[in-house]
């Protein structure tokens, strides 16, 4: 292997090889590098190609468990949230398609640090998540293995859609599925009803779409 002759000719070596040399158990300190030896500019440029390797990779990640120590190793990567509107496909693709549902999970994440500052991308999310429970709740195959799924792939979907806009539609909506007939939905809805009941007491805050 020739010798890099620059920051950016380093960090393409590492990014080529993240998976096929394992590169990716090292995160932490190609990051530490990165933030000593480059500027702005240059950093950000290698953030976002960095963070496109790291979303193709966690998109491929089988559901196995020999997965899980590269998934949690990846997922974490902070410049994917820092560049965040920098990924909105790749974040759509993790959240519909993602083999591993932790990974469906960063996809929302991605999708929500989007929605902070993109109105239209916020209700795209929060309708794509209502339409989830709702396919969830009309589908009759209830057997465990689907539910534990569903569980995983959720368990941060309840406090965006019933905090993340302070919409009365979203929050009769999630307040409607303590009546579901699946125990799996009505335990996500019940993690966090205590911010339903915040919500009860602040209803003049409440935004009519």
């Amino acid at each position: 292997m020739n010798k890099p002759k620059n920051i950016r000719e380093l960090f393409d070596i590492i990014i080529e090889n993240l998976e096929k040399k394992a590169y990716w158990n090292h995160i932490s300190l190609w990051q530490e590098c990165l933030l000593k030896i480059a500027d702005e500019s240059v950093r950000n440029e290698i953030e976002i190609r960095f963070a496109k390797k790291v979303l193709d990779i966690l998109q491929r990640a089988p559901y196995k468990k020999k997965s899980e120590k590269l998934i949690l190793s990846l997922y974490s990567y902070y410049p994917i949230s820092k560049h965040a509107p920098q990924f909105k496909q790749e974040a759509w693709e993790l959240f519909k398609n993602a083999k591993h549902p932790v990974v469906q999970t960063l996809g929302i994440s991605i999708l929500n640090d989007i929605g902070r500052n993109d109105p239209v991308e916020s209700r795209k999310l929060i309708q794509a998540l209502k339409n989830r429970f709702n396919d969830f709740e009309k589908n009759d195959d209830d057997t465990p293995d689907r539910s534990f799924d569903f569980l995983y792939r959720n368990n941060n979907s309840i406090p965006l859609i019933i905090a993340n806009r302070k919409n009365l539609q979203d929050f009769v909506f999630i307040l409607s599925k303590l009546k579901s007939k699946h125990p799996f939905l009505k335990y996500l809805v019940m993690q966090y009803f205590d911010k339903l009941i915040d919500m009860m007491y602040s209803l003049r805050t409440v935004k009519f779409p």
